[in-house]
């Protein structure tokens, strides 16, 4: 009620809660890629049409389905209104990306917001494509695990226990088939509480692990077959484009550097993006701190020529079409290895579950002649 008295211009003065609100959890509210693609969408038409920042948020509010999004540009257009810059406003919620925010500022400091918003809402669906890409490469490979596990969970319950509890006494068992009498057994018992404790735990070590020996799990992502591979095209895409975009709107180097560390939470990354930074304040030139082992030659060479002619855009444009055609193939090969992959490791425990059950059937045979 109260975001639909906002609407119309009233002054909410005192809101009382019921109780019950209390033992909700609150937190911060986020726009999805999807939601932010269409914001700045629609707020770059309408500052091309004169419409002042602050009104074009209000009317953009006014479309929100959701009451906390309502909520949430309205705050913004209440500070935006009082002064305060608009990346900086964004920046305070934790919406949007440091390139994100780059490209606002400069956008703001040039008089071409709406050209910064419309920059903006291209970056997000670029991003959102990548995604998209990336989990329908991994639907497939999921559902056979799921299918897998579920066949492996079934077996062990209700097709092991039939088979030995009416036989038992003809059955000789090996130790394959006494460790599917333990699953049965323990599935049994305890059903799939151990399975969901068993991936909470392991859950907790892969955090535990990523706060306390990240640098070290990068460095071996980046060397994993393929995965590694699709790592080193997004880091690369990322940075070329950052730097073309923020280079032609008249960021300075270091700044751009600075803002490309953040592109990533990699810390292999970072650390040689901070071996970059330091180059250039000693004034050695990009192309010589760029790791090739991340970037590649190509790329490495590329910053090598533009920092020798002076001309960026076409050349990074041109070669960020290029990565994107090789990430969309390496997304292609992610999929091709990772469902076979995923298929053959099913297949091989259902296998080995399968001839646990069928070699001491035959043993029946052996001991009724």
């Amino acid at each position: 009620m109260k975001f639909e008295l906002r609407k119309n211009k009233y002054t909410v003065l005192y809101v009382s809660r019921d109780i019950s609100s209390y033992f909700k959890i609150s937190k911060h509210t986020k726009l999805k890629s999807e939601q932010i693609t269409d914001v700045f969408s629609n707020l770059a038409l309408l500052l091309k049409v004169d419409i002042s920042l602050n009104k074009a948020i209000d009317m953009i509010a006014q479309k929100q389905k959701k009451e906390e999004n309502v909520e949430l540009l309205l705050n913004i257009s209440r500070k935006v209104s009082t002064g305060i810059s608009f990346h900086q406003v964004l920046k305070g919620y934790k919406i949007l990306d440091e390139l994100s925010l780059a490209i606002l500022k400069v956008g703001e400091e040039s008089g071409k917001l709406a050209d910064s918003c419309d920059e903006v809402c291209k970056h997000y669906t670029e991003r959102n494509d990548i995604s998209r890409k990336l989990i329908g490469a991994l639907i497939y490979p999921a559902i056979t695990i799921a299918i897998g596990l579920i066949a492996i969970y079934e077996i062990s319950v209700e097709v092991v226990p039939i088979v030995f509890d009416n036989m038992g006494e003809f059955i000789e068992t090996n130790p394959v088939t006494d460790v599917l009498l333990a699953l049965s057994k323990f599935f049994k018992t305890y059903t799939i509480l151990p399975l969901v404790a068993g991936v909470g735990v392991l859950i907790m070590l892969i955090g535990y692990m990523r706060r306390n020996y990240k640098s070290k799990l990068d460095e071996i992502m980046m060397k994993t077959p393929y995965v590694g591979e699709y790592l080193k095209k997004i880091m690369t895409i990322n940075f070329v484009k950052t730097y073309a975009l923020l280079y032609n709107s008249g960021v300075n180097v270091v700044d751009i550097i600075n803002i490309c560390k953040g592109l990533s939470s990699n810390e292999v990354y970072k650390e040689n993006i901070e071996q970059v930074l330091k180059g250039i304040k000693k004034g050695e030139a990009i192309c010589e701190n760029l790791s090739e082992e991340i970037y590649g030659s190509n790329i490495v060479n590329m910053f090598r020529v533009i920092e020798t002619t002076g001309e960026v855009a076409k050349p990074l444009e041109k070669l960020s079409k290029h990565i994107e055609i090789e990430l969309e193939n390496t997304v292609k090969n992610l999929t091709q290895i990772v469902g076979p992959v995923a298929t053959m490791i099913v297949a091989a425990i259902v296998s080995v579950m399968i001839i646990g059950i069928m070699m001491p059937m035959f043993s029946i045979y052996k001991n009724m002649s």
